[in-house]
Protein backbone atom coordinates (compact mmCIF):
# COMPACT_ATOMS: atom_id res chain seq x y z
CA UNK A 1 0.00 0.00 0.00
CA UNK A 2 1.07 3.60 -0.57
CA UNK A 3 1.69 5.50 2.03
CA UNK A 4 -0.01 8.63 2.20
CA UNK A 5 -0.92 11.06 5.12
CA UNK A 6 -4.48 9.48 5.48
CA UNK A 7 -3.27 5.80 5.14
CA UNK A 8 -0.50 6.82 7.80
CA UNK A 9 -2.87 8.48 10.18
CA UNK A 10 -5.45 5.36 9.94
CA UNK A 11 -2.83 3.00 10.41
CA UNK A 12 -1.67 4.48 13.89
CA UNK A 13 -5.09 4.89 15.21
CA UNK A 14 -6.29 1.30 14.23
CA UNK A 15 -2.99 0.41 16.07
CA UNK A 16 -3.37 2.50 19.39
CA UNK A 17 -6.62 0.93 19.44
CA UNK A 18 -5.32 -3.19 19.14
CA UNK A 19 -2.40 -1.51 21.62
CA UNK A 20 -5.19 -1.37 24.38
CA UNK A 21 -6.57 -4.52 23.78
CA UNK A 22 -3.92 -5.90 23.32
CA UNK A 23 -2.69 -5.04 26.45
CA UNK A 24 -5.74 -5.69 28.34
CA UNK A 25 -5.79 -8.87 30.32
CA UNK A 26 -8.90 -10.34 32.08
CA UNK A 27 -9.18 -13.78 33.33
CA UNK A 28 -12.25 -14.37 31.46
CA UNK A 29 -10.48 -14.12 28.06
CA UNK A 30 -13.39 -15.78 25.73
CA UNK A 31 -15.73 -13.76 27.86
CA UNK A 32 -17.73 -16.62 28.48
CA UNK A 33 -18.62 -15.11 32.35
CA UNK A 34 -17.00 -18.00 34.00
CA UNK A 35 -12.75 -18.86 34.25
CA UNK A 36 -12.62 -22.45 32.28
CA UNK A 37 -9.98 -24.75 30.91
CA UNK A 38 -10.87 -22.71 27.74
CA UNK A 39 -9.53 -19.25 29.36
CA UNK A 40 -6.25 -20.84 30.64
CA UNK A 41 -5.79 -22.15 26.99
CA UNK A 42 -6.22 -18.66 25.67
CA UNK A 43 -4.36 -16.97 28.45
CA UNK A 44 -0.98 -19.16 27.03
CA UNK A 45 -1.82 -18.10 23.53
CA UNK A 46 -1.79 -14.67 24.82
CA UNK A 47 1.51 -15.13 26.90
CA UNK A 48 3.11 -17.04 23.31
CA UNK A 49 2.33 -13.94 20.90
CA UNK A 50 3.15 -11.51 23.08
CA UNK A 51 6.88 -10.81 21.46
CA UNK A 52 5.54 -10.79 17.94
CA UNK A 53 2.55 -8.73 18.53
CA UNK A 54 4.72 -6.02 20.36
CA UNK A 55 7.06 -5.68 17.53
CA UNK A 56 4.56 -6.09 15.16
CA UNK A 57 2.41 -3.08 16.69
CA UNK A 58 5.91 -1.03 17.75
CA UNK A 59 6.57 -1.14 13.40
CA UNK A 60 2.82 -0.09 12.88
CA UNK A 61 3.03 2.28 15.81
CA UNK A 62 6.47 4.47 14.90
CA UNK A 63 7.89 3.35 11.93
CA UNK A 64 4.19 3.20 10.11
CA UNK A 65 5.65 4.20 6.66
CA UNK A 66 7.58 1.24 6.85
CA UNK A 67 4.86 -1.26 7.69
CA UNK A 68 2.54 0.20 4.79
CA UNK A 69 5.15 -0.76 2.61
CA UNK A 70 5.31 -3.97 4.19
CA UNK A 71 1.83 -4.34 4.30
CA UNK A 72 2.07 -4.98 7.99
CA UNK A 73 -1.76 -4.30 9.82
CA UNK A 74 -3.60 -5.41 12.61
CA UNK A 75 -4.73 -8.16 10.72
CA UNK A 76 -1.43 -10.07 11.18
CA UNK A 77 -1.58 -10.27 15.58
CA UNK A 78 -1.35 -13.44 16.82
CA UNK A 79 -1.20 -14.83 12.90
CA UNK A 80 1.96 -16.64 11.30
CA UNK A 81 4.31 -13.68 11.32
CA UNK A 82 3.88 -12.87 14.89
CA UNK A 83 4.13 -16.44 15.70
CA UNK A 84 6.67 -16.81 14.20
CA UNK A 85 8.51 -13.81 15.67
CA UNK A 86 7.53 -15.04 18.96
CA UNK A 87 9.14 -18.65 18.70
CA UNK A 88 12.49 -16.85 17.56
CA UNK A 89 12.47 -14.97 20.77
CA UNK A 90 11.02 -17.59 22.60
CA UNK A 91 13.75 -20.12 21.65
CA UNK A 92 16.58 -17.38 22.27
CA UNK A 93 14.87 -16.79 25.99
CA UNK A 94 14.58 -20.55 26.56
CA UNK A 95 17.97 -20.76 24.88
CA UNK A 96 19.61 -18.52 27.13
CA UNK A 97 18.19 -19.62 30.08
CA UNK A 98 18.41 -23.25 29.43
CA UNK A 99 22.06 -22.76 29.25
CA UNK A 100 22.89 -21.53 32.38
CA UNK A 101 21.69 -23.57 34.59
Amino acid sequence: MTPTPTNIAHLKEIAEGAWQARWQLSWDLNNDGSVNLTDIWLFLRWVFFMPGDFALLMLMLHATTVALYLGIGVNLLSGAISGAISAVVWIIVFGFFGSRG
